[in-house]
């Protein structure tokens, strides 16, 4: 993923991604629709604790909904 972040941009990465011959994937600063990171393995992380018990702001634990988007 290449987003103009520094450590991304820094000559020591361009100059590892090229030893191994690896094209980075150009996208646009600031553009969280496009972010894969966001689109697949939050989802990943989050569909296993579907329905768990979670902590709640006031301390208790409560029941988390399944399909339940704020939590």
């Amino acid at each position: 993923m290449w987003d103009n972040a520094r450590p991304r941009t820094t000559t020591d990465t361009r100059e590892f991604l090229t030893r191994r011959d690896v094209e980075p994937v150009k996208q646009s600063p600031y553009s969280p629709d496009l972010n894969l990171c966001d689109r697949f393995l939050f989802l990943k992380v989050e569909l296993p604790a579907l329905g768990r018990r979670v902590l709640g702001p006031r301390g208790g634990y409560n029941r988390r909904p399944a399909g339940d988007e704020e939590g």
